[in-house]
């Protein structure tokens, strides 16, 4: 018996070999590494004008209410990476028409475009046939619903872990019990909105069984990025000072 039979043998024999091993190769001929990078590439797309958006936004109702900005600057919104940076300078803060306009449309573009993407790579990963996916209409309803809903949760859960993620929040000092709350309570919205999106994006017949391990693992990967980057604008505030 070759080495190749020998270890073909052990890992159908013990299942801890097994399975890492067979989500490798699941992953590599379903194109894996292609089609991350395809959602990749619209997320980049969406991401900058989404900022934009924001900021824009933020202008428009921080202009002519001087209280809620100084409630909106000394809140969590400050700790946001990137976003931060403008919404600690005031003057920053402009609204513009333009930018509301273009950043609303590019974004929109580059967001359909994840949705597109990840509905392709959950239909190819449950091997379902073309003939049985969505048409092109039902497809961008569908990727419609999955931005509505994603947007709503990411906001929700991202404003929760900076609250986690920071020793005060609205004026009032958050204990180690109440940081921790707010991040398990983020991480269970996670994990819920990845079951429903992952049920959104494919027309294969699924139960919240088949789906709660790529959900727990994609919930504790977001959980973390979102607290990497409370921590680094926290660390980036305090050198300052």
């Amino acid at each position: 018996m070759s080495l190749t039979q020998r270890f073909d043998a052990f890992q159908r024999r013990h299942s801890w070999v097994g399975f890492p091993l067979a989500v490798a190769y699941k992953f590599a001929e379903d194109q894996g590494p292609y089609l991350a990078a395809l959602m990749t590439y619209y997320g980049f797309l969406s991401l900058f004008p989404l900022l934009l958006l924001l900021a824009s936004v933020l202008g428009f109702v921080l202009q002519e209410d001087p209280d809620l900005k100084r409630r909106i600057l000394d809140s969590t919104l400050s700790q946001f990476p990137v976003i931060g940076e403008q919404l600690g300078d005031p003057q920053s803060l402009r609204g513009s028409n333009v930018a509301l306009v273009v950043g609303a449309l590019v974004a929109l573009y580059g967001a359909m475009g994840v949705a597109l993407a990840l509905q392709n790579a959950m239909n190819v990963a449950w091997a379902v046939p073309r003939y049985r996916r969505p048409n092109p209409f039902r497809v961008r309803l569908r990727s419609l619903a999955l931005i509505s809903i994603g947007g709503a949760v990411v906001l929700a859960t991202t404003i929760l872990s900076a609250l986690g993620g920071s020793a005060r929040a609205f004026g009032a000092e958050l204990g180690p019990w109440s940081a921790i709350l707010f991040i398990v309570v983020a991480g269970v919205l996670n994990a819920a909105a990845f079951i429903l999106a992952f049920r959104i994006c494919t027309v294969q017949p699924t139960t919240a069984g088949d789906l709660l391990p790529g959900a727990i693992t994609a919930a504790i990967v977001w959980q973390l990025l979102q607290l990497f980057g409370t921590g680094v604008r926290r660390q980036r505030r305090q050198r300052r000072r």
